[in-house]
């Protein structure tokens, strides 16, 4: 009967506080804040675009899964806002991004056709992209050590 109790103890305990992993992914928790982005032309393709959005470098999900998973609210929404980690995008551009990791964004992008398509300066990107996630201590865990090593940078 010990055995019985301790077990239901330890499950609610479990239902009380869960584990971080077992929290999903929700983009409405980091809060942002839309502008309109200052530029005609694209960070990534140097387009001009007819239809131009801000785009996160390190997207919410991305940094969700990188360690932003144990942040709080207020952490969370100084993220989603810091302008450090936007950039003007071509629409196209950044629902093809969405929030896939700089190599797999970088070899979708190629396989696409057009100049809408084509990124043109993939070190500045990879640059930018490091530099957010160092900022924030979070883990580059599912990116490809390669895509950093061809920019000079080691993680």
């Amino acid at each position: 009967m010990e055995i019985f109790y301790k077990t239901v103890f330890v499950l609610l305990l479990l239902s009380i506080y869960g584990s971080s992993s077992a929290r999903p992914f929700n983009a409405d928790d980091f809060k942002y804040h839309n502008y309109k982005a200052y530029s005609a032309v694209g960070f990534y393709t140097g387009a001009n675009c007819s239809s131009l959005e801000v785009d996160h470098i390190v997207s919410f999900r991305d940094a969700h899964e990188s360690g932003a998973i144990d942040w709080s609210g207020f952490k969370k929404a100084l993220f989603a806002n810091d302008r450090k980690n936007h950039v003007p995008a071509c629409a196209d551009i950044n629902s093809l991004k969405a929030d896939l990791p700089p190599a797999e964004f970088i070899l979708k992008a190629g396989e696409q056709r057009g100049d809408g398509f084509k990124i043109i300066a993939v070190c500045d990107y990879i640059a930018k992209y490091y530099a957010i996630k160092t900022k924030y201590s979070l883990s580059f865990n599912n990116n490809d050590r390669q895509t950093f090593a061809d920019c000079g940078l080691a993680i």
